[in-house]
């Protein structure tokens, strides 16, 4: 018969070296409830995703039933701003809008596009507004010039556009010879007018300058010219850098004509950098 034999290990004394004292037996850990806590606070955590996900769910929701309702709603009312000589019920014919109409009828870039057609309006927005409401807001063209050849006169704005005089409007513009007057609603193509038009529009920038311009006309070889109010002095612009050359017209109105006078002078000629070539009587 086979003998084992265990050694079994003495147990270890406290550091303290008193023996015979078995140190007291730990007493039994509470049993921690942090897993139960945890697991409430996950679910909270969870609760609380679902309010906002509930409210993004309804505003999508309502957005939906809005565009839904849009769709076969009608045009309750049309709100058109026409300051200018063009009318609100010019506006309101040309753009074929009407109340009661589907609202799926509305296409703002069709229904810009006419208004755009009349002669006096440069650019129009058309808006479509939730509850059937429809705007319309219309910018009208801005006259640089009175177009003027024989009895005729039209007046011109920077596009080369003819336009009828209105009935009691007196414009304080340039004469602009030189050319025939298309109709009412149509554009000058003569190629020498987009020159003009570059004058023209620096001129308007330069009010003082401007208002003391009586004629503007074309010359084929010196370009733009231009008479003076006072005078009728011969001015000399030529091609570009218009902005430039009126003012510098307008510092010598300012500082020159008055020591001087113009009647001291025939022709002033501003094509030349920098300086001004005076030709005097």
């Amino acid at each position: 018969m086979s003998k084992f034999i265990y050694d079994t290990p003495e147990p270890e004394l406290p550091e303290s070296g008193v023996q015979g004292v078995m140190p007291s037996p730990e007493p039994p850990k509470k049993r921690s409830r942090k897993g139960k806590a945890k697991g409430k606070g996950k679910g909270d955590f969870l609760k609380g995703l679902m309010y906002p996900a509930a409210l993004l769910l309804l505003v999508a929701a309502s957005l939906a039933a809005s565009w839904l309702l849009q769709g076969h709603s009608v045009v309750q009312q049309i709100e058109v701003h026409a300051p200018g000589f063009t009318s609100a019920e010019q506006v309101l014919a040309q753009s074929g809008l009407t109340q009661g109409m589907s609202a799926d009828g509305v296409r703002p870039l069709e229904v810009q596009e006419r208004i755009d057609a009349l002669p006096w309006v440069a650019e129009s927005r058309v808006r479509l507004l939730p509850g059937g409401r429809v705007l319309v807001d219309v910018r009208e063209r801005n006259p640089l010039a009175l177009l003027v050849s024989g009895s005729r006169t039209m007046l011109v704005d920077a596009e080369g556009m003819a336009l009828r005089i209105p009935a009691g409007y007196m414009p304080d513009l340039p004469l602009l010879y030189g050319f025939s007057l298309p109709e009412h609603g149509n554009r000058l193509q003569a190629p020498e007018f987009e020159a003009l038009s570059e004058f023209l529009q620096a001129l308007q920038q330069a009010p003082v300058a401007g208002m003391k311009i009586s004629e503007v006309g074309w010359h084929p070889e010196e370009g733009v010219i231009a008479l003076s109010r006072e005078n009728a002095v011969r001015l000399v612009f030529g091609a570009g850098d218009f902005p430039e050359k009126v003012d510098r017209w307008e510092q010598f109105y300012r500082q020159l004509a008055p020591v001087k006078g113009m009647a001291a002078f025939t022709r002033l000629d501003f094509r030349f950098r920098n300086q001004v070539v005076a030709l005097q009587s």
